[in-house]
């Protein structure tokens, strides 16, 4: 027992001395080193810490914008014909394979248009879209062989009527041997209201009143209702509405 003992205190004894033999290792600066006859300590190995990226902060993107719509140049409907003196409907415009445009409908269906703006201006022609007559389908105005004009005073008139496209130029167009203007209308959008203009030859623009004669079941244009009706010819004066 005695011998186990004493071998035990040995072995603890040895395993001490190793552990006081080990140098201790002591930091020394690169001036003590250097006294000493060493190389200076090398470089400090620092962990290195991750650059952080900044990521350019998104905003939301708004679609890019479309352009606006801009008003439509072309509108369609039928043509009400209204009563200037009460403003009450007198029925639509007509559709007749034979009669054309000029009077109102009171059989089948009506006229039905497009009003679409004459090139660069604010005129507008208007062109039938339904039409069972013969060409031309533009729905304007005619002086017929003789180019007319129109005045105040003055009883003279010129005919509504399906015609050729002719130019907003500001006179009657010859074409075929009669006189035409197709581009002659003003278009409200508010009101729906188309307003004749005709352009006498010598290009003046003078008051162009829609006549309707009942007893006939015609329209037509006049410059001057009350001296249309002095001879006895009786006509209303009307108001065009595309609906």
């Amino acid at each position: 027992m005695l011998l186990k003992f004493s071998i035990v205190v040995v072995l603890a004894n040895v395993l001490i001395g190793v552990a006081l033999a080990r140098p201790t290792r002591v930091y020394q600066t690169n001036a003590e080193r250097m006294a000493r006859g060493l190389p200076p300590n090398p470089p400090a190995q620092f962990a290195r810490r991750a650059t952080p990226v900044l990521a350019a902060k998104r905003w939301p993107t708004s679609p890019s914008p479309s352009p606006s719509p801009g008003p439509s140049s072309c509108h369609k409907g039928m043509i009400e014909v209204k009563y200037d003196f009460d403003g009450h409907s007198a029925g639509f415009v007509r559709n007749w394979e034979n009669g054309g445009v000029s009077g109102l409908n009171f059989s089948g269906e009506p006229l039905e248009v497009k009003v679409c703006k004459a090139e660069a201006t604010n005129l507008y022609n208007i062109v039938a879209t339904n039409a069972v007559f013969p060409s031309p389908h533009y729905v304007g105005a005619t002086s017929g062989t003789v180019s007319k004009s129109l005045s105040l005073g003055d009883r003279s008139s010129v005919g509504f009527s399906n015609v050729p496209q002719t130019p907003p130029n500001g006179h009657p167009n010859l074409v075929n041997g009669s006189y035409y203007e197709s581009a002659i209308w003003s278009f409200d959008a508010s009101t729906k209201e188309l307003t004749p203009q005709w352009y006498n030859p010598d290009g003046s623009k003078p008051s162009t009143v829609i006549a309707y004669d009942v007893r006939a079941n015609e329209l037509f244009f006049v410059g001057d209702i009350s001296q249309w009706n002095v001879s006895g010819s009786f006509a209303s004066a009307v108001h065009f509405y595309l609906v």
